[in-house]
């Protein structure tokens, strides 16, 4: 089998020096718009499609000759021009009054690494990390924060001190060993209890900050010490009354702090979007796309809980020179 290979010859209009592209195998560079690197950039981040696919979908529908590598190499560009807008969500952080925490596995080029994310109703932030342990959320976040950070029951959160463990996890927990010990009855006193703490807390939640309120909380304190001395033979129904008991201080988050929630649901929900991607894409090769995956996903997630189009604003981002990024930065998290 012969391969042909195609060059294009042409002259420097400035030293008459002969110059052959290599890469110019069908006609003339081509100079890829900011309209197509902004689609190309949604597709790829949004809905998962391979480096293969968008060249497929830039040369054969669109007419516009691109190669994989070339595909690949306009994401991590605009992966890099968006990175002053990462950098201005990461340094937000510290001053939400809520964050919702999470992670996930993510494969390295074969080994094991971690996507985290922290978001909330305005804002998402994934980073990858080697580690798994409380010096990535401390070191992002600040051990200092203030605000209710939401979390499982993982360990790496007990460095804030203001957390909701989600009480969606425990539920779930308990939902888990009743269909293995469907009639145990300590297992049912405590999906009783903790369904009704979760209401009355909601209510309690609604009501004006009055000295009445303090006094329904702290009925509300009583009902968990009630589930905290539920006596039990069934090994898993102890373990949940240890947990309550271990983490009582942090069950109740959500009924003094008018923004936050019983559940961990948001960051459940944000992650999920970096679980689908994972199983499309094979994870990453190397750190550096991993990070440029995180950054412009971040952007991306923020720009779309804010209300805005993903596509007019990364048309903007890429319009925008260097130097004035900080203003569209400002513009996207002002509250």
């Amino acid at each position: 089998m012969t391969t042909e290979k195609r060059y294009i010859k042409g002259t420097c209009a400035h030293c008459q020096e002969q110059v052959v592209s290599p890469e110019a195998t069908s006609g003339p560079p081509v100079i890829v718009g900011h309209d197509l690197i902004a689609l190309l950039s949604i597709m790829r981040e949004q809905m998962g499609v391979s480096y293969r696919k968008l060249s497929t979908f830039s040369s054969e529908v669109l007419q516009v000759s691109l190669t994989p590598s070339g595909a690949l190499g306009i994401i991590n560009r605009v992966s890099e021009k968006v990175k002053p807008v990462y950098k201005g969500i990461e340094v937000s952080l510290s001053a939400q009054s809520v964050l919702h925490g999470d992670e996930t596995g993510w494969r390295m080029d074969g080994q094991r690494w971690y996507m985290w994310v922290f978001c909330n109703r305005d804002i998402v932030y994934f980073h990858p990390d080697q580690s798994r342990a409380s010096k990535v959320p401390k070191d992002i976040v600040g051990e200092g924060y203030n605000g209710v950070m939401h979390a499982d029951f993982y360990g790496a959160y007990n460095i804030f001190k203001n957390l909701q463990r989600c009480l969606a996890h425990f539920l779930h927990k308990l939902k888990e060993e009743l269909e293995v010990t469907p009639e145990e009855e300590a297992l049912l006193k405590l999906k009783k209890g903790m369904k009704n703490i979760i209401q009355r807390g909601e209510e309690i939640k609604t009501l004006p900050e009055t000295p009445e309120k303090n006094e329904e909380i702290k009925k509300l304190e009583k009902k968990l010490q009630t589930l905290m001395e539920i006596k039990s033979t069934n090994k898993e129904a102890t373990l949940l009354v240890n947990r309550i008991k271990k983490h009582k201080i942090e069950l109740l988050q959500f009924v003094k702090h008018k923004d936050a929630e019983y559940h961990n649901n948001r960051a459940e929900r944000t992650i999920r979007k970096i679980v689908i991607f994972r199983k499309l894409s094979f994870r990453s090769r190397t750190p550096e796309g991993a990070q440029y995956h995180a950054i412009l996903t971040s952007v991306l997630e923020t720009c779309r809980l804010k209300g805005k189009s993903i596509l007019i604003f990364l048309k903007d981002v890429l319009k925008t020179p260097d130097d004035k990024l900080h203003e569209i930065t400002e513009l996207l998290l002002r509250p």
